[in-house]
């Protein structure tokens, strides 16, 4: 029996589009992903799936854009299972806590590094919002790096390929050579490293991580169906460039960071290596600084 993989196109509020993949064989049907908390986003959903339920929601990772249909597909499919990374758990299951904690690390780091009013407010707003966004739900199943599932036929490798997000999945399905790879690659665009922080409230160094998570895809090879952009024929092309990229833009810090006989302020450094930056890019530009101070053994003065 034929297995069908179809990205189903949905609005963001910002513009473009944000593609969640329903997987088909027969009547079964998987849904990975289920777009933004918008109501014209929830709406498209509903329309796309033509009334009739999944079998399966699987989340690949914890933004907004990704989960945020998911009120609107309770209400209608209420006894729908939903999957997601074990780490995630606590993100979905006591969603409240964990984005506040977040937020609370993130002020914190704002005032370490002395970043100035405007930048902190870009950088903390939301937060609220996303934390009383209704999405959170108890998960069916906690899946781990090379789980295997079968779906009345339907088989999905689990990859657990960090750090654009820490919980982030890539779904790989072998029957027809295809990978669902969420946001971690891009035809046209490098992804952002997450901006993360551990117990004690330290910047933890994803982009390293994130660097092997692209090896990884370039290992597995195939069509990529990317959750933004056009599919990817040859992920392993693209995850090779997109590894290279981002090694020629952490030259630009290890060159700016030579100039510097002490550590420049994180805002400083912002400006040499990026230039003037729109304040509603603030928050996106300092997440790849971030990453990339890390990839050049820079990373510990701004934790």
């Amino acid at each position: 029996m034929t297995i069908s993989a179809t990205r189903l196109a949905l609005p963001l509020p910002w513009g473009g589009l944000v593609y969640p993949t329903l997987i088909q064989r027969g009547k079964t049907r998987v849904l990975i992903d289920c777009g933004h908390s918008s109501k014209a986003s929830r709406a498209a959903l509903l329309k796309a799936l033509k009334g009739k339920a999944p079998d399966l929601l699987i989340i690949t990772h914890a933004h907004q854009d990704h989960y945020g249909g998911l009120p609107a597909l309770l209400d209608a499919y209420p006894d729908l299972p939903v999957y997601a990374a074990r780490c995630a758990q606590p993100y979905y299951e006591d969603q409240q806590r964990t984005v506040m904690q977040h937020h609370a690390h993130l002020k914190a780091f704002s005032q370490r590094m002395s970043l100035n009013e405007a930048i902190s407010q870009q950088v903390l707003s939301g937060f609220e919002k996303i934390a009383n966004s209704g999405c959170g739900t108890p998960l069916a199943r906690l899946l781990d790096d090379g789980d295997h599932l079968d779906i009345d036929g339907i088989e999905l490798r689990v990859h657990h390929h960090p750090r654009h997000h820490h919980h982030h999945l890539v779904l790989q399905l072998p029957q027809s050579g295809q990978l669902i790879t969420g946001d971690n690659i891009f035809a046209t665009h490098l992804t952002p490293p997450q901006v993360r922080f551990g117990d004690d409230g330290k910047r933890i160094a994803d982009l390293p991580l994130l660097l092997e998570s692209l090896q990884k895809l370039a290992d597995i090879g195939g069509h990529a169906l990317p959750s933004h952009g056009e599919e990817l024929p040859d992920v392993r092309s693209v995850a090779l460039s997109s590894k290279a990229a981002y090694e020629r833009t952490a030259e630009r810090v290890r060159k700016a960071m030579a100039t510097h006989q002490n550590a420049p302020k994180l805002e400083e450094l912002l400006s040499q290596v990026f230039g003037k930056v729109p304040v509603d890019f603030i928050g996106l530009r300092l997440g790849f600084l971030l990453g990339y101070a890390d990839w050049v053994g820079a990373g510990e003065n701004y934790r």
